[in-house]
């Protein structure tokens, strides 16, 4: 596993992996900008008072802006493409997962181990 340095340079991005439940969902692979502390604080003031649909869809958004590409595809197999739509699309634990990794506050599937 390569270092990774905890300060984020500008269009620093990083890949990540959310591991796949068999049954429920494949491996989600994904190349992402990660949220700085500056993010993080401005997500904490814009959501404090919101209720839990009005937070999804701003963390739809956030997902959307963070997210550079995925392998996420419809049942054509071709990959959707990355929007605030489609991201509230998704299942709550890919969904949640993405959120974790992008925030810092969880590591991807790859290194985590």
């Amino acid at each position: 596993m390569s270092e990774l340095s905890p300060f984020i340079d500008d269009g620093c991005t990083r890949d990540g992996r959310v591991e796949g439940v068999p049954g429920i969902f494949v491996d989600v692979r994904f190349s992402y900008r990660p949220a700085t502390s500056a993010d993080i604080a401005e997500q904490v003031i814009r959501t404090r008072d919101l209720d839990d649909v009005a937070w999804h869809k701003l963390m739809s958004e956030k997902l959307a802006k963070h997210i550079v590409s995925w392998n996420i595809r419809n049942k054509n197999n071709e990959v959707i493409p990355i929007t605030p739509e489609n991201c509230g699309r998704l299942i709550n634990p890919v969904f949640m997962k993405l959120y974790m990794i992008i925030n810092g506050s969880e590591a991807s599937a790859d290194l985590g181990n």
